[in-house]
């Protein structure tokens, strides 16, 4: 689950052959006029390529009784589609079940970059506090730097001469400048975009604030909320419903309605294919990592889901720092 801290990448460019291979395949057995064996062979072979992890991970599920993956549904859906002689669309079902994967996994990689990533500014920006090899990091604090227009700030600083305007939109995530006088703090990252400032450094580069927010949100994403810990207890007891009312109708329709065992494979294979709760089950999770993704554009920082799912029930805000609404002065001096 998206929720618990999985780390989604890209899909491996091995996946990516296998489902283009399943796609060619596929088409062979639906253009070339081919025997029955020749076309059985054809679609055995394209379901175990595009397939043999999703068959893997379903045995691995049964053996560990968990039931709330899409594996194992949609391995007994294909093999029921084999039996009744329709062996493409059991492959089908497979594809999309890849394909459906892929997707997600796209999708999750580029929301979590969103959130965790942004908050860090371009390495490249940090260079001056890297250059010198022979400074150790704890020579920084109490440096006064000069900073100029153009200039990035290397380190946390606080400013103890001059005023202007900097570039925080790596923390606010917004364009809009910040304008700082005099004991306001400078974080590292910052450009300054007008005015020249004289800032005492405060933190180290690996204590910089970026580095602290960062931490507090890769963090906050291994706990799962209220709402995802109700549907996982009730989506136990889902697949295994399914299962059995799938054997029952499967012999209320051969015996008491005389339908053919085929097509009452067929049947029951539709409710076996949709049975998987992994619907809903991600459906929770991509949920509040859009509303976060969303928040972080507008510069709102969510330490994770459920601090999203708790902002629900905030009836009052209560700022006690003088300027925070009057001068829009919204800078986080310290976490704890």
């Amino acid at each position: 689950y998206p929720s618990l801290g999985e780390n989604f990448l890209k899909p491996a460019l091995a996946l990516q052959a296998r489902i283009a291979l399943t796609i060619v395949l596929l088409a062979d057995d639906h253009f070339l006029e081919l025997s029955d064996k020749a076309a059985l062979a054809v679609a055995l072979a394209a379901a175990i390529i595009c397939g043999y992890d999703i068959i893997i991970n379903a045995v691995k599920d049964v053996i560990k009784r968990d039931f709330l993956h899409e594996n194992l549904t949609v391995t007994l859906a294909a093999i029921l589609s084999f039996a009744i002689n329709r062996g493409t669309e059991g492959v089908i079902a497979l594809l999309l079940l890849q394909i459906s994967f892929v997707i997600r996994d796209y999708a999750l990689f580029k929301t979590r970059k969103t959130i965790c990533e942004v908050i860090e500014p371009d390495r490249k920006m940090l260079k001056g506090a890297e250059s010198r090899a022979d400074a150790k990091p704890e020579h920084f604090v109490g440096t006064i730097l000069t900073i100029f227009e153009g200039v990035a700030v290397p380190s946390d600083c606080v400013v103890t001469e001059g005023s202007g305007s900097v570039d925080m939109s790596f923390i606010t995530g917004n364009d809009k400048r910040v304008r700082l006088k005099k004991g306001d703090y400078l974080p590292a990252g910052s450009v300054c975009t007008d005015g020249q400032f004289k800032a005492e450094v405060v933190e180290t580069p690996d204590n910089a604030l970026f580095q602290k927010v960062a931490a507090v949100l890769k963090n906050g994403y291994g706990e799962m909320t209220e709402t995802e810990t109700a549907w996982t207890k009730a989506s136990q007891y889902l697949v295994p419903l399914a299962l059995a009312v799938s054997a029952i109708l499967m012999i209320v329709l051969t015996f008491g309605y005389h339908v053919s065992i085929a097509e009452a494979i067929r049947r029951v294979t539709t409710i076996i294919a949709i049975a998987s709760p992994c619907g809903v089950l991600l459906a929770v999770p991509l949920t509040m990592f859009s509303g976060i993704a969303l928040a972080r554009r507008l510069g709102i920082v969510f330490s994770g889901a459920k601090a999203v799912e708790s902002s629900s029930k905030i009836e009052a805000v209560v700022f006690d720092k003088a300027g925070t609404l009057t001068e829009r002065n919204y800078l986080v001096t310290e976490i704890k």
